[in-house]
């Protein structure tokens, strides 16, 4: 093979790297099924995951591609792998969010099936695409909801922590005073005392 064949060869293969990452960029990232151009329908989806993941993985991965967008597209697929090659039987704890992302992505895809021409895969698709995006919007919404809620729940506690350290150090202060007061006290009472004794006796030379 001469010197040009190998560049067109160089230069083909970096084309169709780009335009895997692009198509997969293209994707909606939570479409697992279309990131690796797998039908849901398949019979052995986890054994076609792994074929097609290592597949895709040489057209994608970022030590093997110069592209700078190769790590986002890299990331996308190795979800989708792990998301649709979870085996239900087999699932740990830790994986079961995984199980039931890839469960609820089928019955999406059912759902669309159901809504649009089956043989139109591309309508199943963006309509699949339209499911997910809304559910996430309303997902995202109530997590903010509930982030609004928390946040509104520690700024009371913080309020009342606040109050009842306010109120702890009014109680310290008042009893580390009452002993400047009770000084106070009885030096009024005396002095008062002294006035009324003086002015009796005024009082007595006065009638005497």
């Amino acid at each position: 093979m001469s010197d040009v064949d190998n560049l067109l060869n160089a230069e083909q293969s970096a084309l169709a790297k780009d335009q895997e990452i692009e198509r997969i960029l293209g994707c909606c990232q939570w479409d697992y099924f279309d990131l690796l151009e797998i039908d849901p329908n398949e019979q052995d989806i986890p054994l076609k995951v792994k074929k097609t993941f290592r597949r895709k993985t040489l057209l994608v991965h970022p030590d093997k591609v110069s592209n700078k967008k190769a790590p986002v597209a890299f990331d996308r697929i190795k979800r989708a792998e792990r998301v649709l090659s979870v085996n239900p039987e087999t699932t740990s704890e830790s994986d079961k969010p995984l199980l039931v992302e890839r469960e609820r992505l089928l019955a999406i895809y059912k759902d669309a099936s159901t809504r649009a021409d089956q043989k139109n895969k591309k309508q199943i698709v963006k309509l699949v695409e339209e499911i997910l995006n809304d559910e996430i919007k309303s997902e995202q919404i109530e997590k903010d909801f509930e982030r609004r809620q928390e946040a509104n729940k520690i700024e009371e506690l913080n309020k009342i922590r606040k109050e009842r350290e306010l109120k702890k150090k009014l109680e310290s202060k008042w009893e580390d005073d009452r002993d400047v007061r009770v000084s106070n006290w009885r030096k009024y009472t005396s002095k008062v005392e002294k006035k009324n004794t003086k002015s009796k006796k005024v009082k007595k030379k006065v009638l005497a």
